[in-house]
């Protein structure tokens, strides 16, 4: 299922700029969390209409936890699932010690681990790629199915265009058993499986990682 419509890039009369679909992560995991749920289909587009108030930047006030309220509200309206979160944002980057109240990722695994097969999970991570010493936040979807949680990065899922050519795995979204940044692994693996190990380029350091964590169990 194609769900990232944005374009990724935006060509203008000097210069080739990022495009909505770079920043689309809270609008893939709100389309993600649906379509994983009920086997819908819905878009990026899709939910630019339905969730007006849903910003794909956290920023000019709104927040990761505006975000994770109106995903929330959507999907349970959408599914008609309950829902329960692990961890917030409020004040976090207030704070001296850089603390924030996000879990770190065994705890948040943990918990994630105990709902039923067929929870659904929407999730914002921050942290460092593996090998990695500069910190990145995402968000991205997970299903608990067979006993195992995996991870699914819907904003991968795009048509994503470098030096002319299409990236690894550009109609496919990324998934792994760990956090991933699947932006990073379609731009930089070198083959379609690239984008489906628990080794690829965009996964996170576990043991450096932290997460907010919405739950719909079935």
């Amino acid at each position: 299922m194609f769900v990232n419509t944005a374009a990724p890039e935006i060509k203008g009369r000097l210069s080739i700029t990022s495009g909505p679909g770079v920043t689309n992560c809270v609008m893939c995991t709100a389309a993600g969390a649906v379509n994983l749920a009920i086997h819908t289909q819905l878009t990026t587009r899709d939910i630019a209409g339905l969730v007006p108030s849903m910003k794909r930047t956290a920023a000019d006030g709104y927040s990761v936890d505006m975000q994770a309220a109106d995903l929330t509200a959507f999907v349970c309206e959408k599914t008609g699932r309950g829902s329960q979160q692990l961890g917030k944002m409020a004040k976090a980057f207030e704070r001296a010690d850089d603390s924030t109240n996000e879990k770190p990722y065994p705890e948040a695994a943990h918990w994630m681990q105990a709902f039923a097969d067929g929870t659904v999970y929407a999730v914002y991570v921050s942290g460092f790629l593996s090998g990695g010493n500069h910190s990145k936040s995402h968000w991205l979807n997970a299903i608990k199915a067979g006993g195992t949680i995996r991870f699914f990065d819907f904003q991968a899922n795009r048509a994503l265009q470098a030096l002319g050519q299409a990236a690894t795995g550009g109609q496919n979204p990324a998934s792994a058993r760990v956090p991933i940044l699947g932006i990073t692994s379609q731009t930089e693996g070198g083959s379609s499986w690239d984008m489906h190990s628990d080794q690829q380029a965009g996964a996170f350091d576990t043991g450096r990682t932290k997460s907010l964590v919405i739950a719909f169990p079935p």
